[in-house]
């Protein structure tokens, strides 16, 4: 294994790593409010409290298993990653020119952002994370064919 894929790996781990205490917080917040325990937000009523968190929980858990199906891709989790990268940088690439549209033309039918610039660092983020991760799943991708097609090499020369 090269340093790269070391690297890699790494920041895998880290980034599922890094959303299980948001998981464990909205499950703490699900079960708690579901118990009686834990107060619903402001605005708030519990169907609608436990439904927002429960979404949020079913997102996280697919970051973190998106994160570790980085360390060893396959096709399905793979399927997850073009679409989660595809709808980060399709979503947000277009957003972004009309977010700041909206902004500088300020029609009467349209509301801005409340803050522009916190508007544009979202959406550059997400384009930028939508683009790296489609990097990442193509060069996984194709290096897993070469080291297929060098198997396969070394097998025909050995047999």
């Amino acid at each position: 294994m090269d340093r790269w894929d070391q690297v890699g790996r790494s920041a895998a781990y880290g980034a599922a790593l890094a959303l299980s205490p948001y998981l464990l917080i909205k499950v703490a917040w699900v079960v708690g409010s579901l118990v009686g325990v834990l107060p619903i937000g402001n605005g708030f009523g519990l169907a609608e409290w436990v439904v927002l968190n429960t979404v949020t929980v079913g997102m996280a858990v697919i970051g973190i298993a998106l994160a570790l199906a980085l360390v060893r891709p396959r096709r399905l989790p793979l399927t997850f990653g073009w679409v989660g990268s595809g709808s980060l940088f399709a979503w947000s690439a277009w957003k972004l020119p009309l977010t700041l549209y909206v902004a500088m033309s300020d029609p009467a039918d349209a509301t801005p952002p409340e803050d522009i610039t916190v508007a544009v660092v979202l959406h550059l983020s997400a384009v930028v994370a939508g683009a790296a991760m489609m990097r990442t799943l193509v060069r996984t991708s194709i290096r897993d064919a070469e080291s297929q097609a060098l198997r396969e090499v070394a097998s025909r020369l050995d047999g």
